[in-house]
This record gives C-alpha cells, structure tokens and sequence, in this order.
C-alpha cells in the first residue's frame, strides 16, 4: 500500500525552476493527455507557491526533427488553432463519434 509522502514532494516542488511536460506522439496533442488536466496547472501552482515566485510550465515535443522547449500558452494556441477553431477537424470528430 502506497504511503503520502507530501512532505518530499514539496521539497522536489520547492528546488525545480520549470515545469516540463513531454510530448511524443502526432496522434496525441498535449490537450489530448489526461496528465495535462490531472497534474500539470496543480504541480505549477504548488511550485510557484513553494517558491514565491511563477514558474513556467514548459512543452518538449519530441516529434519533431528539432527538439525544443516551447511555452505552454504557445503550444496551447496551436492546438486551439489547429483543433477548435478548424471546422474540418470538428467535423471528423463528429463523424467518428467523439
């Protein structure tokens, strides 16, 4: 059985500097994973409160040729744009069920 051990994980939250949330898939954006919703706006939360200081939630797409770092609100952005406001992909999500 499992023990709560919040105690470490703040001191872990306290000492890292970014948040760093790993995309490897082009079937799946970052919207697409469960972890995003779940943990991620919690664990910067918890970090820039231990800290005192906003800490930034990065996005490592390892898909592309070039792997990089890039802001989440960007990535979020491209996702919305590609995704939400594309009437094509709204469409096929229809026709499939979703």
């Amino acid at each position: 059985k499992g023990v709560q051990r919040t105690q470490v994980l703040d001191k872990l939250l306290s000492t890292s500097g970014t948040l760093l949330q790993l995309t490897d898939s082009v079937e799946y954006g970052l919207t697409d994973i469960q972890e995003y919703y779940a943990n991620s706006g919690a664990m910067v939360r918890r970090m820039s409160d231990l800290q005192k200081r906003p800490v930034e939630a990065l996005v490592l797409d390892t898909t592309q040729k070039e792997v990089r770092p890039r802001k989440l609100d960007s990535v979020l952005r491209m996702e919305y744009r590609t995704k939400l406001l594309n009437p094509k992909w709204a469409e096929a999500m229809v026709a499939q069920g979703s």
